[in-house]
């Protein structure tokens, strides 16, 4: 069984989960309850230039100051993300266009992911560069419209969105709702309750999920998910 009790045993410092979020292979950034960034690491500097050091303790809203596709400012000092977290409610991933020490924006895909740390709910942010597919997206969007009116075709026809790449990994139903427990940070117990189902069912169902996964860890687990778009 892993030591891990919902994403992150609440026995775990936090230094410990800083080592584990180091080589996630995303950008992250880690925010306490109040909005303070308390780690980000290498592959955070290598995505938008910004370096632990001129981070740490500063509002997260205030260094990455997201807005959406249409302008409107996702990230604020009083943020509705951590709001949502505070509730133990799920957060889907999500587009943001943030800032870069260049002085440019970025797209970046956002995921998030609930930690209990020595009973702290801490907010990983993983980012994902997606600059590139946005302004292609954004390319493509103006041709299929111009050719749209030389064919005289509706346009929003022409651009209905195509139906997401299923997931490569075959979870059951079950084992999903579980992953997506646990990217709340709700405990053995608390899924067992969701799911009234045991305990040891519960467990015996994330053992599965980590051997499909090919991971070791609860927290793994939830991070491939997260890349990967399960939830």
């Amino acid at each position: 069984m892993s030591n891990l009790e919902g994403v992150v045993d609440t026995a775990m410092c936090e230094s410990d989960l800083y080592d584990m979020l180091q080589g996630a292979g995303d950008a992250i950034f880690v925010v306490d309850q109040s909005g303070l960034i308390r780690f980000s690491n290498a592959d955070a500097k290598r995505l938008l230039g910004w370096s632990a050091a001129e981070v740490l303790q500063q509002e997260c809203a205030t260094v990455l100051d997201g807005c959406d596709s249409a302008g409107a400012r996702l990230c604020t000092q009083d943020c509705a993300l951590l709001e949502i977290t505070r509730r133990n409610t799920h957060v889907s991933a999500f587009d943001a266009n943030v800032k870069t020490t260049s002085g440019t924006r970025k797209w970046v895909n956002v995921s998030i992911i609930v930690a209990q740390v020595k009973g702290e709910r801490l907010v990983i942010h993983l980012l994902r560069d997606i600059d590139s597919q946005k302004h292609i997206a954004a390319l493509t969007k103006e041709i299929t419209v111009l050719a749209g009116r030389l064919a005289g075709q509706p346009a929003e026809r022409l651009l209905e969105p195509v139906r997401a790449q299923a997931p490569t990994v075959d979870l059951t139903p079950q084992e999903r709702k579980i992953l997506c427990s646990l990217s709340r940070g709700v405990s053995t117990a608390g899924i067992g309750r969701e799911l009234n189902v045991t305990p040891a069912t519960v467990r015996n169902h994330v053992q599965h999920i980590l051997r499909k996964l090919r991971v070791h860890t609860r927290l793994q687990a939830v991070l491939r998910a997260a890349r990967e778009g399960m939830f």
